[in-house]
């Protein structure tokens, strides 16, 4: 996928939208529950979220910076996929939340 992402992100304007994101967590919602959960946040807050941690990881690298980059690191194996604690999959869960709660 994230080679997919790269060719994607080629695109000037496509760039420049994900780069105008800047700092923010990006969240992969699915609207339906059990339709995935591995690139999106299985609309519960349940999923792995993939696509968002793989594009906030593509948006640090076209921007020279590494906020992400360095905090994912620490949490998820970047390799794998695999969480090395709970903090990223409590990031989803918030991050649904607060999702939910503003667009109900």
């Amino acid at each position: 996928m994230q080679h997919v992402l790269d060719q994607k992100f080629q695109d000037k304007e496509l760039r420049k939208k994900l780069t105008s994101t800047k700092n923010a967590f990006l969240l992969e919602h699915n609207p339906v529950p059990g339709r995935d959960a591995i690139w999106s946040n299985n609309s519960d807050g349940s999923g792995m979220n993939w696509l968002g941690l793989q594009l906030m990881l593509l948006r640090d690298r076209l921007s020279g910076q590494e906020r992400w980059t360095a905090w994912l690191q620490q949490h998820v194996n970047l390799f794998t996929g695999k969480p090395l604690d709970s903090a990223w999959s409590d990031l989803v869960k918030r991050a649904t939340k607060v999702t939910l709660a503003s667009f109900p």
